[in-house]
């Protein structure tokens, strides 16, 4: 009888783990479609362009405001301006963006090159483009890689844990 009641009693150890194993994959799922969802809202409105084609955007006008943050510059080009579309298409968005009300002017990105072009400001100047920076937030950086990196390995340690 004695060894019934124990059979019953290390059954029940591995039935209480469950629903850890449960809430661990689970919490792991939604780290990885919030990762997943996040790079996807970042890239969905922007368009990486090389510095060269940034530079003869400038040259051509059609830059509205330039931001620098960290290593990149978003750019934001002029009302109307388009660019990497059809002119088929480009008519097609414009009138999506009036009918729904929302702006059209279109966001791109590139590498800062920094220091080593000196012309780049007299240039943005000498186009009227709006020239805007950002100061890097360290604490975000570090919450991110902390949230990113080292919660994944705690929970798989304490999964693991309970597995073993």
């Amino acid at each position: 009888m004695n060894e019934n009641n124990n059979n019953q009693n290390g059954g029940d150890k591995k039935n209480n783990r469950q629903p850890f194993y449960t809430l661990g994959i689970l919490v792991l799922i939604a780290l990885f479609f919030t990762s997943m969802m996040y790079k996807g809202s970042s890239s969905s409105n922007n368009q990486e362009i090389t510095y060269t084609e940034f530079l003869q955007l400038v040259e051509e006008d059609k830059v509205d405001s330039v931001t620098f943050k960290d290593d990149v510059i978003n750019i934001e080009l002029k009302e109307g301006v388009t660019y990497g579309v059809s002119e088929e298409d480009a008519a097609k968005l414009k009138q999506l963006y009036e009918a729904t009300g929302q702006s059209t002017k279109s966001t791109l990105y590139t590498a800062y090159i920094g220091i080593e072009d000196k012309d780049l400001m007299p240039l943005l100047k000498k186009h009227n483009v709006e020239i805007d920076g950002t100061i890097p937030d360290s604490t975000a950086a570090i919450i991110y890689n902390i949230l990113s990196f080292v919660l994944p390995l705690v929970l798989l340690w304490v999964i693991l844990g309970y597995l073993m």
